[in-house]
């Protein structure tokens, strides 16, 4: 994993081992935070596969058939369609999205992780409401390839 630090005094050492923790157990390719004007990246190093959910599917939009595919939260945390509350949403019911656009973004514990869509194809549902609470596994959209 590699680490964007902008200033090693302004960072402390147990948020930056939190961060990795979180990109690690989550699933996530990239997790950014900014405190105190320092923001702080911790991403991948390579592709590594999504740990596997509880029902052992390791695909986050695991295909449910007719076409659809499910896009499911890798982590517990708050839903927002947007990136702020004035902005429009990253995606609608009909769009066109393509592999790894941002579909949402999820806030866990003070960090927002966006999630991206795995494939290319046309958003059916979204099946959350913003500000909602999800946990892990959840149902958030429905792409049809």
């Amino acid at each position: 994993m590699g680490a964007t630090l902008p200033a090693a005094s302004a960072v402390d050492r147990s948020l930056i081992e939190t961060l990795v923790d979180v990109v690690e157990s989550s699933g996530e390719a990239e997790v950014s935070v900014e405190v105190g004007g320092a923001r702080v990246t911790v991403r991948r190093a390579s592709s590594v596969a999504r740990p596997a959910s509880p029902g052992g599917d390791s695909d986050a939009a695991a295909p449910v058939g007719d076409g659809l595919a499910r896009v499911e939260s890798p982590i517990v945390g708050m839903f927002y369609s947007a990136s702020s509350p004035d902005a429009p949403p990253f995606v609608a019911v009909g769009d066109q999205v393509g592999e790894g656009q941002t579909l949402c973004i999820i806030e866990a514990m003070k960090i927002f992780n966006e999630i991206v869509a795995d494939r290319a194809g046309t958003l059916r549902e979204v099946c959350v409401q913003n500000g909602e609470a999800v946990e892990y596994g959840t149902l958030l959209f429905l792409i049809e390839s």
